[in-house]
């Protein structure tokens, strides 16, 4: 069977379900019951309203009309062009090569398309359509949560999105706090590693008790509540015309899944950011900054105390779009806090947390204490590592590299092996081909004759150099200023042993 089909399904009272119509039904009822509307209480409405109270980043008013600003031809066909190329159809059943094939007697109904939904703030509910396709993402296929749902679209929704994505996303930088780095211009994933590794180095150099907490949050994209979503944008300064534009694409929509070569019944979305969709990660890393203000909060009250550097306490925390990672110190009361306050969030916005899924990472004592067996989370203890976004961690981090992400000589040689292999492929006894062609020659720019392949290890080199030049630039990420503190510690260690020596 083909691993996008699904045979079977495992219900959580253990049963298997093998039937054909019977796991379409499941997987429609599932799906159709995750995009239901959540009630929106008074309550829910008061604290929401609270949290956002302490958003102090907005747009300025240039940015809000530069988003309210009808498009122009040249910027609608600029996105056009850019849409991906060699992708599936949405229930339009029109691909980007089309409408690019086609372009010079059709651009004048595109660009009269895009002007009516700007003005109305709404595209068609036949526009507003989509297919859910489940991605596997585990290894036990059989539970349904190990399947990840991206939604096509059809090419219109995508035109708009984008369109508005485009504005938008050289501007978050300003509204959404240095720790999330997920999707915003000028991040990267590479600051949430080191920052958790320059907190390792930090707390055992300065002998602290700590830990790091790496929370899961389940199905995160497709949980966000609307309401919560319309009141984040306007704390973060847009105009009530462009959230009714953003409202005209995520409400109102409606989709089925497909699955084994057939169709689920059809349901309303009435909740979550749809994967698939250009503006998505946009809009959700957007949601992240009332987390990031409520844990602040905690940090400037002292009620929840993070790793001391420079003189006083700091609550580290790293996001790259949902995955979340929380240095704080080593205590009971500290972890019960914490859950208190993402309690508080799931209220508001909809997420829900894993915690079984969930781990903590003691860093300093090595071997936890007995509450942190009992907490329901995973651990990492010693000579336990973990993953985190993508990077294998251990405790105590073995050679970690102050400006690398831990790929070594070695680790690039073999990495560069798997694309040279990959490329030439393997012979019929299963060993890999030669190479015909030298692998820098292949590696050059296709304007030189090669293939325009990465070149591994001048990319890392550049990413060293990158990181160096943060350090030495001070910039506002929280692990540079770990790693000044780092090195000037270790400039006072070794100038103190010298001193002795003499």
């Amino acid at each position: 069977m083909a691993r996008e089909s699904i045979g079977a399904i495992k219900m959580e009272s253990g049963e298997i379900i093998r039937e054909e119509g019977r796991v379409m039904e499941i997987i429609g009822e599932s799906y159709s019951t995750l995009y239901a509307e959540e009630e929106d209480t008074a309550e829910i409405r008061q604290k929401r309203e609270t949290t956002l109270e302490l958003i102090d980043r907005r747009l300025t008013a240039e940015q809000k009309s530069s988003l309210d600003e009808e498009p122009s031809e040249e910027l609608i066909e600029e996105v056009v062009r850019s849409l991906p190329k060699d992708k599936s159809p949405g229930c339009d059943g029109v691909i980007a090569e089309v409408l690019l094939a086609g372009w010079e007697f059709m651009c004048q109904d595109c660009y009269k398309m895009v002007r009516q939904v700007w003005r109305l703030g709404r595209i068609l509910r036949r526009d507003n359509r989509g297919v859910i396709k489940l991605i596997p993402k585990a290894e036990d296929l059989e539970l349904l949560k190990n399947w990840r749902p991206i939604t096509l679209l059809t090419l219109t929704y995508k035109i708009i999105a984008k369109v508005i994505a485009w504005r938008l996303k050289s501007m978050l930088g300003g509204i959404i706090d240095q720790q999330q780095s997920g999707f915003i211009a000028g991040r990267s994933i590479v600051d949430n590693i080191l920052s958790l590794r320059m907190a390792q180095d930090w707390v055992m150099e300065s002998e602290q008790e700590a830990m790091f907490v790496r929370l899961d949050f389940q199905k995160a994209y497709d949980r966000v509540s609307h309401p919560y979503l319309w009141d984040t944008l306007a704390a973060l300064g847009m105009s009530e015309a462009n959230i009714r534009r953003i409202r005209g694409l995520v409400t109102g929509g409606s989709a089925q899944v497909h699955v084994n070569g057939g169709f689920t019944h059809r349901f309303e979305v009435q909740r979550g950011v749809r994967q698939g969709c250009p503006l998505a990660p946009l809009l959700f890393a957007m949601t992240t900054q009332p987390l990031m203000r409520l844990l602040r909060e905690e940090e400037s009250q002292g009620r929840i105390l993070g790793v001391t550097y420079g003189g006083e306490s700091t609550l580290l925390h790293q996001i790259y779009a949902d995955d979340t990672g929380i240095n704080i110190t080593m205590c009971e009361e500290q972890f019960t806090r914490l859950r208190l306050v993402i309690h508080d969030f799931e209220g508001i916005s909809g997420a829900k947390l894993n915690l079984n899924k969930s781990l903590i990472m003691p860093i300093r004592p090595i071997n936890p204490p007995a509450w942190v067996q009992e907490s329901g989370c995973e651990i990492a203890g010693a000579g336990r590592g973990f993953r985190y976004l993508g990077i294998s961690t251990s405790h105590p981090v073995e050679e970690a590299q102050l400006m690398s992400v831990g790929l070594h000589a070695k680790g690039l040689e073999e990495l560069e092996k798997l694309c040279r292999q990959f490329l030439w492929g393997w012979n019929d006894e299963g060993s890999p081909k030669a190479s015909v062609i030298a692998w820098e020659r292949l590696s050059q720019c296709k304007d030189m004759g090669g293939l325009g392949w990465t070149q591994i290890k001048v990319k890392a080199q550049v990413q060293y150099i990158k990181n160096v030049l943060k350090v030495v630039k001070g910039d506002a990420t929280e692990w540079v200023s770990l790693a000044k503190n780092l090195i000037l510690r270790t400039l006072r260690k070794g100038k103190y042993q010298r001193e002795r020596r003499q």
